[in-house]
């Protein structure tokens, strides 16, 4: 089962990577605002190591590349614990948004899924993941996309994005 989750994890690191690749600005100026490199080349070039390196650890698995991506989860975890101590309320720009202020929502998550990388030192690619599982490969895959999409709105939604309205009848 932590294989379901460690894949879940590569994936939305690949997704953050791509965004960080095609809309750098939202990721440099919270790093700005933390004293790390802004450079707009620099954050694509995290970008396409962090999508290289999920997309690595997703297909082949093994010893090493879980634990980058535990390295990965392990730097997003001190970024966004950093970004929610500050005194206002950053946006970490981790998926290419701004509108979400980072929360305790994504300490917990990047501290989850840093968990969950070793745990799965040595895990098997998805392929063969697929292939031993004793769900259909398909419903396997399934419940991988819709575990990153659901974890993906937990990190961009606002909180008051999911209250009810007060004249909702």
């Amino acid at each position: 089962m932590p294989e379901v989750f460690f894949f879940i994890g590569c994936e939305l690191v690949a997704i953050g990577g791509i965004t960080k690749m095609l809309s750098p600005v939202h990721a440099s100026r919270a790093w700005g605002l933390l004293g790390y490199p802004t450079s707009i080349g620099f954050v694509r070039v995290l970008g396409f190591g962090e999508f290289v390196s999920a997309l690595s650890a997703a297909v082949i698995g093994g010893f090493f590349l879980p634990l980058i991506m535990g390295g990965w989860y392990g730097v997003f975890l001190l970024v966004t614990y950093r970004l929610y101590r500050s005194s206002n309320e950053v946006p970490c720009g981790c998926f290419g948004t701004q509108s979400t202020p980072t929360s305790l929502r994504h300490v917990y998550m990047n501290l989850f899924f840093l968990i969950i990388c070793f745990i799965s030192l040595d895990t098997r690619g998805l392929a063969e993941a697929m292939k031993s599982s004793r769900l259909n490969a398909i419903l396997y895959v399934f419940i991988i996309l819709t575990g990153a999409v659901l974890s993906f709105f937990f990190a961009t939604i606002t909180s008051n994005k999911l209250k009810i309205p007060k004249n909702f009848q």
